[in-house]
């Protein structure tokens, strides 16, 4: 009795994690490619980087710092990765008070939860890259990633 329960949790519990999690490969309907488009302004490049952040542990007084630094960081970062032919974006979940932020240039708010609702409506991930094409082939990265894998996700998604 004891091991039907036990196969019965564990076969649930794994049911459950994998309906929430991120698939690979999935094509965007033409509407999200064009609200993307319209969104970012992105109508050049084949590619679109998206480093999609929710920083739900920034105080108030710590935004500035805090978006200055991840800012940083992220350009830093790209120095390494071969972006010819795309767009590359910093964008802020709305949850994250957008009054604040907005000051800074290089950071897009997710006013309308686009990126939110089209790659994450059911995960409240805070920090994740979505490089997508105009075909609506797409892939997320999420966890601990390095430039090589972001530039490997860019080449496959060229081809």
């Amino acid at each position: 009795m004891k091991k039907w329960i036990l196969i019965l949790f564990i076969f649930f519990g794994l049911k459950s994690s994998a309906q929430n999690s991120i698939p690979r490969f999935v094509k965007l309907t033409l509407t999200e490619i064009k609200s993307i488009e319209t969104e970012f302004n992105w109508h050049d490049e084949n590619i679109l980087v998206i480093n999609f952040i929710t920083p739900i542990n920034f105080s108030d007084l710590d935004y500035d710092k805090n978006i200055t630094q991840t800012i940083d960081y992220w350009s830093e970062f790209y120095k390494n990765v071969d972006l010819k032919n795309a767009k590359k974006e910093f964008v802020y979940s709305d949850c994250i008070g957008r009054n604040q932020i907005s000051k800074n240039n290089n950071i897009h708010i997710d006013k309308n939860e686009i990126i939110r609702n089209i790659f994450f409506p059911k995960d409240k991930t805070c920090s994740s890259i979505v490089i997508l094409n105009k075909n609506g082939d797409f892939k997320i990265l999420t966890g601990k990633y390095n430039q090589q894998e972001i530039t490997d996700s860019i080449s496959e998604l060229k081809n």
